[in-house]
């Protein structure tokens, strides 16, 4: 299985950030994100998006795509197809202006590659 990992930075005194990942071949089916650091003191939400600007993910708090304790590792992730080899954007904003630096990163899965 391969992975395609993205990180998003949203600096101290800004409200957003945002970047542009290439996608493995093949078929994402799951998602997950993790955050480092100082935790935000304002809700941030996440939205996905193709290069041209079709949204792939409408914006959801970022805790909904926490990996959720599911019976596996591969179970507790979100569900989302996402078709590899592609371009897409990763964005992410809060609900107001940070007082630390906040870093989200995403983890998409590509269970039917091989490593």
């Amino acid at each position: 299985m391969k992975t395609s990992i993205a990180t998003i930075k949203i600096p101290a005194g800004s409200d957003t950030g945002s970047t542009v990942i290439m996608l493995e071949p093949g078929t994402a089916k799951k998602l997950s994100l993790f955050t480092h650091g100082t935790q935000p003191t304002e809700g941030v939400d996440i939205k996905i998006e193709t290069i041209r600007g079709d949204e792939i993910l409408q914006y959801v708090p970022h805790q909904e795509l926490k990996p959720r304790g599911g019976d596996s590792h591969w179970n507790s992730n979100k569900d989302l197809t996402i078709s590899g080899n592609q371009q897409i954007k990763v964005f992410a904003k809060s609900t107001g202006v940070l007082a630390a630096p906040f870093t989200l990163r995403t983890i998409f899965y590509h269970p039917e590659t091989d490593l």
